[in-house]
């Protein structure tokens, strides 16, 4: 199954709401952080990122929920959406996608 990351920010507590507010609505998501071991000072640029990843049919859904929680304020604006149309209209980002093992 692909995963698609839906959004990224830098803050592991948001990364834990995040997947708690997805959840609860029934989408399993996977958290990728892309810190290396002995550098947890790094919370800033690609080796300070968190990634919250879902399978690719729910990630239009998730995004969705993820800015609606920011819109009515159970989310702060930590990080930001990965992929999906982009309300300005402007083109989506093209971020790989990371495939199950297994």
């Amino acid at each position: 199954m692909d995963y698609e990351p839906v959004y990224v920010t830098y803050d592991e507590m948001h990364a834990d709401r995040i997947r708690g507010i997805l959840a609860g609505q029934g989408i399993a998501c996977a958290v990728r952080s892309m810190r290396v071991g002995g550098y947890e000072g790094i919370r800033v640029g690609p080796l300070g990122e968190i990634h919250i990843l879902v399978a690719a049919p729910y990630a239009a859904k998730a995004r969705r929920l993820i800015q609606d929680a920011i819109r009515d304020g159970a989310l702060w604006p930590l990080g930001a959406p990965i992929g999906g149309e982009d309300p300005d209209g402007e083109a989506p980002d093209t971020r790989r996608r990371w495939r199950a093992a297994g």
